[in-house]
């Protein structure tokens, strides 16, 4: 009761006005007292003072932002007391004085809403934002994010209908964008998504694989792999202007992955990967950065924080990239890349069950990248994928990096070995025979230090019998090739050169 009269004070302001303004007439008529003119003047002027009054009360009272701002803050009080009576009585004198802000409708339906007045809320929120078009935008945010009590089916549609008016006028978050996509994808709607993808490819073009995705699913794969290929060119082109952005980066690996190009997805994470140093000067956290070179506190922070975060969604992307181009080699191939995998990540093949393999291989290697002793793994993944795409001599600077910081690992060592065999036999004929022999005396050095720490690896073996026909070790390239034979691993490259050192020594 004390509410209801606090809010008449306006009202009773002006009826005191009238009054006075009525006992100044009525004292001047009490010194002239005639009544006549009393007569014809009272009525006039009562209804005068009414209508004016009537008038400047409902235009003054339109323009008083501070009666407003008075009206709302006691109604969220009211709130906050959990009395609805008052809410609804102060949120309705509210919309009152600004009858065109909708604000103020959606504010008292989620008030209602939090006090358990639903069906109430709803009526409120479907008049100012209806399922047939756009209304009020922020009331069918509320209302996809809060729709009714209905069955699954009707409940997605619901959600779907009012998310479709954010997306529509260009104000939806990413999350909602998101969450709209994979409702329509749900009910195969493809005709939908497809039409809602390419309408916000200007703003989203990472959706591009969630349609890649669906077209894959219901068999459309030349559609998956155009809708894929158009991304990875989006991709390529927003990551040369902002060539730090990591979202994009992890986008476009991904994209790479899709269509199989596992060597390049490597590439561009391995790039990716933030070090220490100093931002870059085109990243938004060099601004907070003092301008003699040192850092406040506060951007101190802030740095150290997002760049962990980036190492961390870069390690989570390359170690899963890496763990699924391993499952598309042969198996031969497969189980001699798990060992030599184990052994990079010093970890134990016999403690570790088939079950688990995948996952303590993925967290391993994840840490690995993440941890500034065994940083130079990364190179040596980067090396892997830079030798899979013909880029020898940048797969031989990762490799060394690699080798510098763990010099007896024996993958390495084959591996480099391998590469500078592969560099030496593609150097001109007029290449002077010493730098060919330079190549290949540290090419072999490499590979006995591997097949003498790993002995039980087949590859090894054949990158040193290659190595010592290279250098016209006839009777050892033949030892070790045949034993790679014996040892069930055979290809027309070991027969060529078995024959050509059998030659050599007639």
């Amino acid at each position: 009761m004390k509410l209801k009269r606090l809010l008449l004070i306006p009202e009773m302001k002006w009826l005191g006005r009238l009054l006075f303004s009525l006992l100044l007439f009525f004292r001047t008529w009490w010194r002239s007292r005639r009544f006549g003119r009393l007569a014809i003047a009272s009525p006039a002027i009562a209804l005068i003072f009414a209508f004016v009054s009537a008038v400047a009360v409902s235009h003054l009272r339109s323009r008083d932002p501070a009666l407003l701002e008075q009206y709302l803050m006691l109604a969220r009080q009211a709130v906050v007391d959990g009395n609805v009576q008052d809410v609804r009585l102060l949120f309705q004198k509210a919309s009152q004085l600004a009858q065109s802000n909708h604000d103020i409708t959606t504010e008292l339906a989620s008030s209602l809403y939090e006090l358990g007045e639903q069906a109430e809320a709803y009526q409120l929120l479907e008049s100012i934002a209806p399922t047939h078009s756009s209304g009020h935008l922020p009331a069918h945010r509320f209302l996809a994010q809060h729709p009714p009590d209905l069955p699954p089916e009707k409940k997605d549609y619901f959600q779907a209908v009012h998310l479709s008016h954010l997306v529509r006028n260009s104000v939806e978050s990413r999350e909602e964008c998101v969450e709209l996509l994979h409702l329509l994808a749900k009910y195969r709607k493809l005709g939908d998504v497809e039409a809602l993808v390419h309408e916000a490819l200007d703003r989203y073009p990472e959706d591009r694989l969630l349609l890649a995705q669906l077209k894959s699913r219901q068999g459309d794969q030349s559609g998956a792999r155009w809708e894929t290929e158009a991304a990875c060119r989006a991709f390529e082109t927003l990551l040369a202007e902002s060539p730090h952005n990591v979202d994009l980066r992890i986008h476009l690996a991904q994209a790479y992955v899709f269509l199989g190009r596992f060597s390049d997805a490597v590439c561009v994470l391995s790039e990716g990967m933030p070090t220490a140093e100093s931002p870059p000067a085109d990243s938004p956290i060099a601004s907070g950065l003092a301008l003699d070179g040192k850092r406040d506190p506060a951007s101190q922070v802030a740095y150290a924080e997002t760049l962990a975060g980036r190492r961390r969604n870069i390690a989570l992307t390359l170690s899963n990239t890496y763990l699924a181009w391993m499952t598309t080699l042969s198996t031969d191939e497969q189980q001699t890349q798990l060992q030599c995998l184990y052994r990079l990540l010093h970890l134990n093949e016999n403690a570790v069950s088939g079950n688990d393999r995948p996952d303590r291989l993925a967290t391993a290697m994840r840490a690995a990248l993440l941890n500034p002793s065994t940083s130079w793994v990364l190179a040596a993944l980067d090396g892997n994928a830079r030798v899979a795409r013909g880029e020898w001599d940048r797969a031989e600077d990762a490799y060394r990096v690699a080798l510098k910081a763990a010099p007896d690992d024996p993958t390495l060592a084959n591996n480099l070995a391998w590469l500078l065999l592969r560099k030496c036999r593609s150097l001109h004929a007029s290449t002077p025979i010493d730098k060919r022999q330079q190549f290949l005396v540290e090419a072999l050095a490499l590979s006995e230090q591997a097949t003498a720490d790993m002995p039980n690896i087949v590859s090894f073996l054949e990158t040193r019998g290659q190595i010592h026909a290279e250098l016209g070790n006839h009777s050892e390239a033949i030892g070790d090739l045949t034993a790679c034979v014996s040892r069930g691993k055979d290809n027309p490259t070991i027969q060529r050169t078995i024959e050509a050192c059998v030659r050599a020594l007639r």
